[in-house]
């Protein structure tokens, strides 16, 4: 059973691999909607450019909505083409339907504060139009709408030190906008390939967990201790130059991240592309019992384990909170304390492109931790 779930060596104990590759780049503009694959990505200071952007809201109490409550948002996807978000609703049967909305800003619109996992942010209404296809794309097969619908854009990132549980609160340099608690999500090839394969479930596709990052060429479960990383594009290098040197400032374009958690899986990939939920709480509930670690409520049920939750690092970012998997930030304040506390997040700097990550981009950890405390 140990070696079908495999364990990465605590540090020390093995020289880890130490770099890999960048196979494939996720952006999912409307959060919980299907996003599109891309061969390049700019890098904002929260996240890549246009993820999560935007959010599919109730109207009556402004809650927004993801495929927990609404599976049938895996049958709209969302793309940005020229200067418009692009929504295409692929129905189950009969034609598929798009609608465009302008990428512009909208001027004096009104704002709206909505809650996502008790951090708050401030959203506008993209209109009436766009509203009507939403709820009408996801009322498929019901002969009235149960709720209307509407499509709120962020307007600035959400503020961490906003959150009234702690436990929310990973790092204090989030920038995000609509990302449930971090900037980037990355998964390994090789732990979707062991998943297909406990399961014998080849259709357990990327896609299905919604990642920003895959890469390739590190063996599963590894980057359980990956600490902090960089992805930079690659560049030829001396014979004689040392490992310690490839991970100096001097490679261009370089994107510095954090480990702030290992993501716990929820009920999100057991709802299939078409929006079909798995009647066993699969891949999830296998995650659980193979590949977990302990709640950190009591009576809650165990973490199943399945890729990072990262956050981008920028020059003069407050000291780094140190989060063991299964602990929460208050657990680690210590770490920060003395440093200043900062919401980072005015337009201007939410804006600056820092970098571009790219298909073929290389990974290169730069610092490990142990492995957490699996079940």
């Amino acid at each position: 059973k140990q070696a079908a779930r495999g364990r990465p060596f605590p540090v020390g104990q093995q020289a880890p691999v130490m770099s890999c590759r960048v196979t494939r780049l996720f952006v999912h503009p409307v959060k919980s909607l299907d996003g599109f694959e891309a061969e390049s990505a700019e890098v904002l200071p929260r996240g890549l450019r246009y993820d999560r952007e935007w959010l599919v809201v109730r109207r009556r109490d402004n809650k927004v909505m993801t495929i927990r409550e609404i599976p049938a948002m895996r049958r709209v996807k969302a793309e940005i083409d020229g200067g418009y978000l692009v929504l295409t609703h692929r129905p189950l049967t009969g034609p598929t339907a798009s609608y465009k909305v302008s990428l512009q800003v909208k001027k004096d619109a009104e704002e709206v504060e909505v809650d996502i996992w008790d951090m708050k942010g401030t959203i506008y209404d993209e209109g009436e139009t766009v509203a009507a296809f939403l709820t009408k794309a996801l009322s498929e097969g019901k002969a009235t709408a149960e709720e209307e619908l509407y499509l709120g854009r962020m307007v600035a990132p959400r503020n961490p030190l906003s959150a009234s549980n702690s436990d929310r609160i990973l790092d204090e340099n989030l920038r995000i906008r609509g990302q449930d608690g971090s900037s980037l999500h990355i998964l390994t090839e090789e732990s979707l390939l062991w998943v297909q394969k406990q399961l014998e479930n080849p259709s357990l596709c990327a896609e299905v967990y919604r990642p920003n990052i895959v890469v390739e060429g590190v063996p599963f479960p590894e980057e359980d201790c990956w600490d902090t990383m960089l992805i930079r594009h690659p560049k030829p290098r001396s014979p004689n130059t040392s490992d310690e040197g490839a991970n100096s400032d001097a490679s261009e374009n370089v994107i510095r991240m954090k480990t702030l958690k290992l993501c716990d899986r929820c009920a999100i990939p057991t709802t299939d592309l078409k929006g079909g939920r798995d009647k066993d709480f699969m891949p999830t509930k296998f995650l659980r019992t193979n590949h977990g670690i302990a709640p950190s409520t009591e009576g809650k049920p165990s973490k199943g384990l399945l890729g990072l939750n990262v956050n981008i690092r920028l020059p003069g970012d407050a000291a780094d909170f140190i989060v063991s998997p299964g602990a929460s930030a208050s657990d680690s304040a210590s770490t920060t304390q003395g440093a200043e506390r900062t919401t980072n997040g005015s337009a201007t700097d939410d804006q600056t492109v820092i970098g571009v990550i790219r298909v073929g981009d290389e990974l290169v950890v730069t610092s490990r931790r142990n492995p957490p405390n699996y079940l």
